[in-house]
């Protein structure tokens, strides 16, 4: 297990600098075996030291990249794959270990992707007129639900609860509705730092 300060959504990549010793061990055992590793959101502590408290719903972290850095540091990407819910954490030796279940991902009733989408376009586009690029031009938007909701949780424009809310969502349609709920809550108060307000 790998606890973050940020969330990461399924299907969409992740660079990060590994420097603790017990994370080198564990890329060094996912590059030996091939297996993911879970990345949890952490609720309360910092990245760095342990000690930390953390989520119990997190994504399969599956590696794509491996290189050296400075000063002993290495750079890795990982993909998100499917959610899975801590069933038991165990002792952080050598690094932070879990048992886990994998968690379904049904799409829900009647989910709305258009709406989810416009208010995620009109989010960004407002954040733009701010200065904000937030990869408004990179909005793709598949037609199956739950690609749709993975797609637009990582663009939507929220921090890492508001994230992990998406995250822990039962179904795609819920997940949009919340998506399109945070979207529209950011282009109100874009509208108002644009009115001068």
């Amino acid at each position: 297990m790998f606890p973050l300060g940020s969330v990461l959504i399924p299907g969409t990549p992740l660079p990060l600098r590994v420097f603790e010793p017990r994370y080198q061990a564990l890329v060094d055992v996912t590059i030996e075996t091939g297996e993911p590793f879970g990345i949890v959101l952490i609720e309360r502590g910092f990245e760095v030291g342990g000690g930390d408290q953390r989520f119990g719903v997190g994504t399969f972290a599956h590696l794509l990249g491996v290189g050296d850095l400075d000063g002993g540091h290495r750079g890795i990407v990982v993909r998100g794959g499917g959610r899975f819910e801590v069933t038991e954490w165990l002792v952080d030796d050598p690094y932070p270990r879990a048992e886990v279940e994998p968690l379904d991902e049904p799409p829900g009733f009647s989910p709305d992707i258009d709406g989810a989408e416009a208010s995620v376009r009109q989010a960004l586009a407002l954040l733009s007129e701010l200065g904000h690029d937030l990869g408004l031009d990179q909005l793709e938007v598949p037609d199956e639900p739950v690609a749709a909701s993975w797609a637009l949780s990582a663009l939507c424009p929220v921090g890492p609860l508001d994230a992990q809310e998406l995250l822990e969502a039962g179904d795609a349609a819920i997940r949009l509705q919340l998506i399109k709920e945070f979207a529209d809550d950011q282009a109100a108060l874009s509208r108002m730092r644009l009115a001068g307000g």
